[in-house]
C-alpha cells in the first residue's frame, strides 16, 4: 500500500509517497517488453512480448523466469485470484499455477486464442473473438457459448462480480449477463474504445481513449458523476487505500483521492476535470456527437440544442439520438440539455 510500481517504455520506477517522488529502479530488463502485470502474495508477476512468464519478489530489482514456452507463443492476458494464477496464450491454451508460478497446468482451449480470461473460486471465464468459454470445475472441463460481435467490436476485458458476467468490447461499450453467457445485456458506454474498467465499492471507473469516465452504481442504473482527463488516452487503471490512479499513453500518471468520489465539488490534486450530468462523444469529433451517462436528461421532453461559438443554433436533436455533425464548419460548439451547457470540438 505504501509503494508504487509502474512500468513504461523507459524501464520501471517506483514511488513511496503516493507518486510524488519518482525513483529509477535497477534491472537488466529495459530491453524486454511487457504486456501485462497482475501481483500474487506481495510477488510481481509480468509477462513478455515474446512468451515469457517473469516474477519479482523486491519491488522490480530482480527478476526469474517462471514460464517459457519457445513455440512462438503470445500471452494475451495474465491473471490472478489470490489463489491460483492463469494466463492465457494466442494458439496454446490457457495454463494455471497454484503455487506462484513455480509449476503449470494446462487446461485445454489448445487451438483457441484466448485474448481475456478471469476466475472466481472454482469458476474460469475465458473469451475468444466470437465464443465465451466457461468451467465450474477449474478448467477440468469446459462449455463454449457464441456471443455474436463483429471484429472491430473485439472483447478487451471479462470481469466476474456478485454473480454477475461482464464483457467489454472495443468500440461498444460493457455488456453484462445474469445467466454465464446465454443472453447478454447492454451495460453501459455504448459507442466508446474502452481499455481498462476498475469498480471499488460503487464507483465504476472506465479508461478510454477519451480519459477516465467515473459512474455511481446505483441499483441496474449507471449516473456519470466526473469526466477527467478527456484529452488522454487512458490504458490502465489502479488504486489503493487512499488513490485512485490512471495510467495514461504518453502523458505520465495521474492519481484522485478516494475520498473525493461522490461529492459534487471534487478536489482532485492532479486531475482536470469537467463535472456535469452528461457527456460528450466523442470529443474532438468528426462525423457525429452523441450524450452517454446522462441522468436528468432521460426524463427531458424537449430536444438538445447545438449553438456555435457566436451564439447561433446550428441544429437540434433527440437527447439519446447520435447528432450529425459531419457538415459543420471546424471549431468550437456548445450542446444544451434542459439548463446545462457542455463544449465540444469540431475537426
Amino acid at each position: 500500500k505504501d509503494k508504487i510500481i509502474i512500468y513504461s517504455n523507459k524501464g520501471f520506477y517506483k514511488s513511496t509517497n503516493f507518486g510524488e517522488n519518482w525513483e529509477k529502479i535497477n534491472n537488466t530488463l529495459d530491453s524486454i517488453q511487457f504486456i501485462n502485470f497482475v501481483i500474487s502474495d506481495s510477488i510481481i508477476f509480468g509477462s513478455t512480448n515474446n512468451g515469457k512468464i517473469l516474477s519479482s519478489s523486491d519491488f522490480g530489482v530482480n527478476w526469474q523466469t517462471k514460464f517459457y514456452n519457445k513455440q512462438d507463443t503470445i500471452i494475451n492476458c495474465l491473471h490472478s485470484d489470490g489463489t491460483d494464477l492463469l494466463f492465457s496464450t494466442n494458439k496454446n491454451g490457457i495454463y494455471q499455477s497454484s503455487n506462484l508460478g513455480n509449476t503449470w497446468t494446462k487446461l485445454g482451449l489448445d487451438s483457441n486464442n484466448i485474448l481475456n480470461i478471469t476466475s472466481s473460486n472454482n469458476y474460469i471465464f475465458a473469451s475468444s473473438m466470437d465464443h465465451l468459454y466457461i468451467s465450474i470445475d477449474k478448467g477440468k472441463n469446459w462449455t463454449s457459448k457464441k456471443i455474436i460481435m463483429s471484429k472491430s467490436n473485439l472483447p478487451t476485458t471479462i470481469k466476474f462480480n456478485n454473480n454477475k458476467l461482464y464483457i467489454t468490447l472495443k468500440n461498444d461499450g460493457i455488456y453484462n449477463s445474469n445467466d454465464l453467457g446465454d443472453s447478454w445485456n447492454i451495460f453501459g458506454f455504448n459507442y466508446i474504445n474502452i481499455y481498462s474498467v476498475l469498480r471499488v465499492s460503487d464507483i465504476i471507473l472506465a479508461g478510454t481513449n477519451h480519459g477516465v469516465m467515473i459512474f455511481k452504481l446505483n441499483g441496474i442504473t449507471l449516473n456519470l458523476i466526473e469526466n477527467a482527463l478527456n484529452d488522454k488516452f487512458i490504458r490502465s487503471l489502479s488504486f489503493n487505500d487512499k488513490y485512485f490512479f490512471a495510467g495514461t499513453w504518453g502523458s505520465g500518471l495521474f492519481r484522485a483521492k478516494l475520498s473525493d468520489f461522490g461529492i459534487v465539488d471534487v478536489k482532485d490534486e492532479k486531475l482536470s476535470h469537467l463535472i456535469t450530468s452528461f457527456l460528450i462523444i466523442p470529443n474532438p469529433a468528426t462525423d457525429y456527437v452523441q450524450l452517454i451517462g446522462y441522468n436528468e436528461l432521460q426524463s427531458l421532453s424537449q430536444k438538445v440544442e447545438i449553438f456555435s461559438v457566436l451564439g447561433y443554433k446550428v441544429a437540434e436533436a433527440e437527447p439519446s439520438a447520435r447528432i450529425d455533425v459531419s457538415g459543420f464548419s471546424p471549431g468550437i460548439y456548445f450542446l444544451k440539455a434542459g439548463n446545462k451547457f457542455c463544449k465540444f470540438v469540431k475537426i
